[in-house]
């Protein structure tokens, strides 16, 4: 058997999906991987509504006590 090598880092593309249909329902534009689109932080497309965190980016935030 050949020694152990340590992992440095594992990525992967996990297929991302908003649970739910409320930002579509008030009209929020949406990326084409189904991110809220953004036109500057945190305003969207849709005056007066903002959005933040995992719905408007790609780079999830993964902590360990979830």
């Amino acid at each position: 058997m050949s020694p152990a090598v340590p992992l440095v880092d594992l990525s992967a593309r996990v297929p991302f999906g908003l649970h739910s249909s409320l930002p579509a329902s008030l009209g929020c534009g949406l990326t084409e991987v189904g991110h809220i689109q953004v036109e500057e932080m945190p305003r969207i497309t849709v005056p007066g509504l903002y959005a933040a965190d995992d719905a408007t980016t790609p780079m999830r935030a993964r902590w360990p006590w979830r």
